[in-house]
């Protein structure tokens, strides 16, 4: 029974609770400032992307501190889909009242898609996350769709580019179009934030010297152009031929004309339009004509210039019967149109692993595994002595011990005893003595006429289950993982499965293994100051002929290449023993690999031979460590100069390496130059 004096105090206390509580909110609120502030947590950071090219994404990191002095590290992290990210640690400190301000190198050849998030994070001594902020689509500039200017008479005819808001894969997602007029008043502001450029139904002869040689330039670092002729030809592409484009216009055909299809596929109805005989301008140049669109394609620079046989403009104005196969309509043959475009291109709005990129990255990787397979013998022998001396001692040996102490009784119990000592010193034999530290194989590709294009692929592992680095030596510029690793997330958004520290100039590279002696690859970008093997390769009159090489080769730089190869339209031929100094007769030469099905690069020097050869057993671990490694100097120059021409390559050991800390390295250096 509730009486009087009970009420009041139960509603005292009730009272005294909800003040408590009011004063607890209110406290507690007062109290994450003025705790980040005592902590020095209190910061403004400000992210944006400054450059992309082919290797990474270069953002630049601003950070103010308010507060107290602070120090610590600054994590820089890109948010995927698929898989974990890799944290990018800058170490920093950051006096009160100060402002910093680095660039992050994110490498590019592990980010899957580019609309994610941006993260940075603040962590103290402890790696404890203190504060963090959030940039979303800063791999884009903020930008969410694809830009097309077109510089045209009749604009509105060409608003079908567009693709009705439809997407198309770009950037590595998927992006709408977002289309914008361009007239000659225009064109030098807008130029610079268009990803296409079509120029169709257009007298170029109006542009100045100065706006022809902008989008030159504009091409140069990445920009797509894309020229529509057919019966506008001679107006919209003359200029253009005479300045800066190398395809040119011989005659244009019309409408019902035999000769204006015949070269082209059927799967749209080209009869119907008038249709521009389109001529190569420059020998030097790798020209395409794309199998569904027709357009002629080259690479410039970082971009692509693309001209199509027909008028874009005459293109929109084609009905249903036009499109001859199942699939395509307007919208798709517009998807293709573009995509094959951005396909040529060395942009840095491709995306890495599209195509050529993926397959040369998986080769370079299985090579790789190679040197380690060549150099990871493992020694058994403190194993056997282990396992013999169980057996020997577990039976008659362990019996008359206990029965010389009168307790044989405790026989059965003294063997699950040895048992689980034995298995323990199996297990410690096992991580002790067959891998004492981390085991690194690399291979440094040196391009002799640009040491910008110089790059590092290193393939390691450690015998421990914790997470574990090592730090590289001078001269690299970037790091990152090559692929992708763990297709899963962490507990959180900071979690990660690989790692890239930078302290002052320095990089250090690991990985958070998910079991013992995981595989770890990275790709690491070599600062252009950094100068490797001095001197150059030479040729003359270098061609195949009928499966058989010819000309001359002339090794100028002062190492001894164990095994060399010319690659010449995508035929390797692999030899050995090619000395400093020395010039070479190819003919002469004995050839110890020819990729004679004409099928390429991709996957056959490592299917075709090195698996041979290895398997075979009469090679050297040393020797099929350096084929293993020429051929991940193969992959890299194909990836930069695929169908280039004439290419050479030769490939020694490196006495430096790659990595400064204590590590088991098995390194070499493939030095290769593009002739022609």
């Amino acid at each position: 029974m509730c009486t009087k004096g009970n009420y009041k105090r139960m509603n005292h206390a009730f009272r005294l609770f909800c003040l408590m509580l009011c004063m607890a909110v209110v406290f507690g609120m007062a109290g994450i400032p003025t705790q980040a502030t005592e902590n020095g947590n209190a910061f403004f950071i400000e992210a944006e992307l400054v450059d992309m090219n082919e290797d990474t994404y270069d953002i630049q990191v601003t950070i103010e501190n308010p507060g107290k002095d602070w120090e610590g590290m600054v994590r820089v992290m890109v948010d995927e889909t698929y898989d974990m990210s890799t944290a990018y640690d800058v170490k920093l400190s950051l006096p009160e009242g100060s402002e910093k301000q680095f660039i992050v190198k994110v490498s590019r050849a592990e980010i899957e898609q580019t609309n994610g998030t941006v993260y940075v994070y603040m962590l103290d001594k402890k790696e404890k996350i203190v504060w963090e902020e959030n940039f979303y689509h800063l791999l884009t500039n903020g930008q969410m769709s694809i830009h097309m200017g077109i510089l045209s008479d009749d604009y509105s005819s060409l608003t079908f580019l567009d693709m009705n808001g439809n997407k198309m894969y770009f950037w590595g997602d998927d992006y709408p179009i977002k289309l914008y007029e361009i007239t000659q008043a225009n064109l030098l502001d807008k130029l610079d934030n268009m990803q296409y450029l079509v120029i169709d139904d257009f007298d170029t002869a109006v542009l100045t010297e100065e706006e022809l040689a902008s989008i030159s330039t504009w091409c140069d670092d990445g920009g797509m152009l894309i020229v529509g002729t057919g019966e506008y030809a001679k107006e919209t592409l003359g200029s253009l031929t005479h300045s800066f484009v190398d395809i040119e216009c011989y005659e244009v055909n019309e409408p019902g004309s035999k000769r204006q299809y015949y070269q082209y596929n059927d799967m749209v109805d080209w009869s119907v339009m008038y249709m521009a005989d389109l001529m190569e301008g420059a020998p030097d140049n790798f020209y395409n004509v794309m199998y569904t669109s027709a357009v002629m394609c080259y690479s410039q620079g970082d971009g692509v210039i693309a001209v199509a046989p027909y008028s874009l403009k005459e293109l929109g104005l084609q009905n249903s019967a036009f499109y001859q196969d199942s699939y395509l309509n307007r919208v798709e043959f517009v998807r293709e149109l573009l995509q094959d475009v951005a396909n040529m291109s060395m942009s840095k709005y491709q995306d890495p692993y599209l195509g050529k990129q993926y397959n040369v990255m998986d080769n370079i990787s299985t090579v790789l595994r190679a040197i380690g397979s060549a150099n990871s013998k493992l020694d058994f022998n403190i194993l056997r002595w282990i396992i013999l001396l169980y057996v020997v001692f577990v039976g008659p040996v362990l019996y008359l011990i206990l029965k010389s102490i009168k307790k044989r009784d405790y026989y059965w119990g003294a063997v699950a005893v040895t048992v689980v000592a034995t298995v323990f010193l199996v297990f410690l034999a096992g991580r002790g003595h067959e891998v004492k530290n981390t085991r690194v194989f690399s291979v440094t590709t040196e391009n002799v006429q640009d040491a910008g294009k110089s790059k590092a692929y290193l393939y390691a592992y450690n015998a421990n289950h914790d997470e574990w680095s090592m730090k590289l030596r001078e001269g690299y510029e970037f790091a990152g993982k090559m692929g992708y690793r763990n297709y899963w997330y962490g507990d959180s958004e900071s979690d990660y499965d690989c790692r890239v520290i930078q302290e002052g100039d320095r990089l250090s590279v690991g990985i958070v293994p998910s079991e013992n002696f995981e595989d770890a690859y990275f790709v690491l970008g070599c600062a252009k100051e950094a100068q490797g093997i001095g001197g150059n390769l030479s040729g003359q009159d270098v061609y195949e002929d009928l499966g058989r090489l010819y000309g001359t080769i002339t090794n100028d730089t002062t190492a001894d290449f164990a095994y060399y190869a010319v690659i010449v339209n995508e035929n390797i031929f692999l030899m050995e023993n090619w000395k400093a100094g020395e010039t070479i007769d190819l003919q002469s030469q004995k050839v110890l690999y020819h990729n004679t099905d004409g099928s390429g690069y991709f996957g056959r020097y490592q299917n075709s031979y090195l698996r041979n050869e290895y398997r075979d057993g009469k090679r050297t671990p040393e020797e099929i460590s350096a084929l293993a490694a020429i051929g991940v100097g193969m992959y890299n120059a194909c990836l930069e100069y695929d169908g280039a021409g004439v290419i050479i390559i030769g490939v020694t050991e490196d006495e430096q390496g790659t990595v400064e800390d204590k590590v088991s390295e098995s390194s070499y250096r493939c030095v290769y130059r593009v002739l022609r």
